[in-house]
Parts: C-alpha cells; sequence; structure tokens
C-alpha cells in the first residue's frame, strides 16, 4: 500500500518533478487570470471558458507525471467519480475541476506561486480600482436596495459587489499570513485594523470588517503569544463553528424564519442570510447526488453546496474541512487554523466569493496545496515532533 506508482512512470524522475512543477503553475495562472477579471464589472475576458479547460488539462497532465501510493489511486478514482456525477448531473465543472486541482498539487513547491497569486491580485484590484476611479470601466459608487432596509451608497471600486472588494482585502491578508506567519506585531495590527474600518466606511460591509478583523486579531494574538496549547483551542473552536454552521443552515432550510425572536435576531445579524436559505434552498431540495439547480447567489456556501452538489458531496466537502483543521492542530500551524477559521466564516456569510467559477477563490483549495506542498506543508511547525521544511 506504500508503494508509489505514477502512471508516465518510464521517465526520469526528475524531469517528471521539473515538468510537473511547470504544467502546475502555468495551471494556476491562467486560473488566476479568470479570478482576476470575474470579479471585475462589465468586463469578462475572451474565451473564459477555454481558458480553464486548458487549466483543467495541465492539472490532469501534472496527475499523470505524479507518483501516489495505491491507496491514493483509490481515493482519487471515488473522488473523481463524485466530480464527474456532478457534472454529469448538474452541467457544473466545478467539482470535478476542484477534484483534479487538489490531486495535482501533491508535492509541488508553493511559496513562490502563492507570491505570486498575491502580487497578481493586488496589481489587478488596483487597476481595477484605478479605471473605476477614473471613470474608464466599472462603476465607482453603487447606489441600490441591498436588502437591509433601504437605498444604499457603497463604493465598489469597479468590481460586481461592494462585499467583493473587502474579501480581497481578506482574501491577500490571508496569503501575506500563509507567506509571513504574523504581521509584525501591534503595529503591524493597528495599520492593518485602520485600512478595514477605512474599508468599511466606504464599502459597508459589516460581514468584510468582521472576518478581516478576526484574522488580524488572531495573527497579532499569535505573534506575542504562540504557545503550543492555543492550536487545540482553534482546533475545537473551528469544529464547533462549523458545525453549528451546519446546524442552523439546516435548520434555516427546514423552517420558515423569524418564528421566534432569536431567529429573527440571528437573521437580522446576517442581512437576511437565513431567510434566503429558507426561500432558495429548502430542505425538499437537497438530494443524495447533484441536482439540476446552481444556486449562484445564495450567501450561504453551506446550503449551496449542499443543495446543488448533493448530500454526498457536501458530507465529503465537510470532512475535508475538518481534517484541514485536524492538520493544523497536529502541526502546530497556528496561523494555519485562523486562516481556516475565517475561511469558515466567510463560506457562511459571503459565500459568492469563495465558492465561485475560479478555484483560486477558494482559501480552502490554497490551504489544502499548503498541506501538500513540500516548501509550505507545515507553515514552519511540527509533525510528530520532527521538525519539517517550512517558510524561511
Amino acid at each position: 500500500m506504500n508503494k508509489e506508482i505514477c502512471l508516465l512512470g518510464f521517465m526520469d524522475k526528475d524531469k517528471r518533478k521539473k515538468l510537473g512543477y511547470y504544467l502546475f503553475f502555468a495551471g494556476i495562472m491562467l486560473e488566476l487570470l479568470v479570478m482576476v477579471t470575474d470579479n471585475a464589472a462589465y468586463y469578462t475576458i475572451p474565451y473564459r471558458g477555454r481558458i480553464l479547460q486548458v487549466a483543467f488539462l495541465l492539472f490532469f497532465c501534472k496527475i499523470l507525471l505524479s507518483e501516489y501510493r495505491i491507496y491514493e489511486w483509490l481515493v482519487i478514482i471515488g473522488l473523481g467519480f463524485l466530480g464527474t456525477i456532478s457534472y454529469l448531473a448538474c452541467d457544473d465543472k466545478y467539482v470535478i475541476r476542484l477534484v483534479v486541482l487538489l490531486i495535482a498539487g501533491k508535492g509541488i513547491q508553493l511559496r513562490k506561486i502563492i507570491i505570486c497569486i498575491c502580487l497578481v491580485t493586488l496589481a489587478s484590484t488596483v487597476i481595477i480600482a484605478f479605471f473605476s476611479f477614473f471613470s474608464i470601466s466599472g462603476p465607482l459608487v453603487d447606489i441600490r436596495n441591498y436588502g437591509r432596509g433601504g437605498v444604499e451608497t457603497r463604493y465598489s471600486f469597479g468590481f460586481n459587489h461592494a462585499n467583493n472588494i473587502h474579501s480581497i482585502l481578506w482574501y491577500l491578508l490571508v496569503l501575506m499570513l500563509l507567506i509571513k506567519k504574523n504581521v509584525n506585531g501591534i503595529v503591524g495590527g493597528i495599520l492593518l485594523t485602520l485600512a478595514n474600518i477605512g474599508l468599511c466606511c466606504l464599502t459597508l460591509s459589516r460581514t468584510g470588517l468582521l472576518i478581516t478583523e478576526m484574522l488580524i486579531i488572531g495573527s497579532v494574538w499569535l505573534y506575542y503569544y504562540p504557545f503550543k496549547k492555543i492550536n487545540i483551542l482553534l482546533y475545537i473552536i473551528s469544529d464547533a463553528f462549523y458545525f453549528g454552521c451546519i446546524g442552523l443552515t439546516i435548520h434555516s432550510a427546514k423552517n420558515s424564519i423569524n418564528v421566534s425572536r432569536i431567529e429573527a435576531f440571528f437573521d437580522k445579524l446576517l442581512t437576511g442570510r437565513l431567510q434566503m436559505v429558507s426561500e432558495n434552498a429548502g430542505i425538499a431540495k437537497w438530494q443524495l447526488l447533484p441536482g439540476v439547480q446552481v444556486l449562484e447567489h445564495l450567501d450561504n456556501g453551506i446550503a449551496k453546496i449542499f443543495c446543488t452538489y448533493g448530500i454526498i458531496i457536501g458530507a465529503v466537502f465537510s470532512v475535508w474541512i475538518i481534517y484541514l483543521g485536524y492538520v493544523s492542530y497536529r502541526r502546530d500551524a497556528h496561523i494555519f487554523g485562523v486562516v481556516l477559521l475565517t475561511s469558515m466564516c466567510e463560506l457562511f456569510m459571503e459565500s459568492t466569493f469563495v465558492i465561485s467559477e475560479s478555484l483560486l477563490c477558494n482559501t480552502f483549495v490554497i490551504l489544502a496545496l499548503v498541506m501538500m506542498s513540500t516548501d509550505m506543508s507545515t507553515i514552519g511547525g511540527k509533525e510528530n515532533g520532527i521538525q519539517e521544511p517550512g517558510i524561511s
């Protein structure tokens, strides 16, 4: 079971590894190209579907060049089967693309790739905001009723939604922390907090403010108190939070919201997201296998996954997230745990950014790739008392 098998094992191993890295890097760059243009308003990249297909083929070729143990091949076959069912049932390629990307990520040196993703995302955000500011492309301000009691004026800076620009700030901070492991103490934390509050004054994104500030506070805390016992606490909190989100989602899908003061309070706090689940993703629509509807505009990512892709794929997705938390706990990867917790919050409250057409928006994907990489897999942590390669 521990013997590694490569489908193209006749090739030289070093050449396979080098070629595999270049194929994976090229695929990531194509996915990144789609990601940075998808969030911009009034702009669609030409041949977008073909670009994603080429990226898929590049990742698939990387799999052919990689070595996997027998049990890993069995897992690959099982996940590939689920992804194929999802594609055939609802004509949605997200799951099969996700499976192929994650499988292809085994053994990749990821640090330079994450730095590249961070820089390209930052540069594209600045360019989109610049074009919007000078009325070249995309609206600077979005004035409409967001479902919060009246018409609001929110700065979107050329993006599809005001929440998107705040989600990008959180996303960039996630990438930075995976690279640097901290925000340089209290000074860095204060500067990032001021930027977070300032952006919130423009976007009015309460969700973005909350999730980003959680990440900032967690990283500052771990900068001064990186003691080992915090990791089991993060693991417990993450699991409890995720199961709580699942329970609240199921309750919302089964019942009409606002039947009690507690439900009304939570629904108001989440700006109608529970009512949205009740109205658009009722439990009657949940099936074991993928259905036919793709709920693109449902903010609750858990309901979106279970209703669109089926209970089986939803359960596999949940096991994957819990396993990422377990890996964080075992390897004392504190920042990994904080990023995972805030990613769960983003998934529950603002899934339109996380579960988007581009796989790289999904920070669970980034975390899974970090876990499998050769130069970032422990984020400077340990596993079973043995120091593994980390970020220098």
